[in-house]
């Protein structure tokens, strides 16, 4: 799978496709947001390029004290996503980064999700309900 990255000393991003989230890594203001579908074949390789990212940021800087803020909106998310997901924000939760968990969710299945993440990594998210913006079909075939 190609995907498409922006990068430089304050952001890293990568770009959503049909299959894959909108990564927003705002290094300067301690800011991360997953948004879209996450249904990737290969989704180890997909959010090994964001741990990288946050293990490179995390390892410069030992005394962070400013809250990390995360915000995730899946629309779809699949098993193999989930586990990465929950991969990388225990590695925050275990380099002693305090941090702020957004989970926004849009229907019951990704609402469960957040709160099994949100157990398994023993951090609080904050839940909040989001209407899906207009008539959206991930899994329509792209022309």
């Amino acid at each position: 799978m190609e995907v498409k990255i922006n990068e430089s000393d304050e952001i890293f991003e990568i770009e959503s496709t049909k299959v894959s989230p909108h990564v927003f890594f705002d290094k300067k203001y301690m800011r991360l947001k997953l948004e879209g579908v996450s249904i990737i074949e290969d989704s180890d390789a997909f959010y090994g390029l964001l741990k990288e990212q946050l293990e490179h940021f995390f390892g410069q800087k030992p005394q962070i004290r400013r809250r990390f803020i995360v915000e995730i909106y899946f629309i779809y998310i699949n098993t193999m996503a989930i586990k990465n997901v929950v991969m990388i924000l225990d590695y925050i939760r275990r380099a002693g980064i305090p941090m702020q968990i957004y989970w926004y969710y849009s229907d019951e299945d990704i609402y469960e999700s957040g709160k099994q993440i949100s157990e398994l990594i023993s951090v609080p998210f904050v839940l909040v309900h989001k209407e899906i913006e207009g008539n959206v079909n991930y899994f329509e075939q792209e022309n």
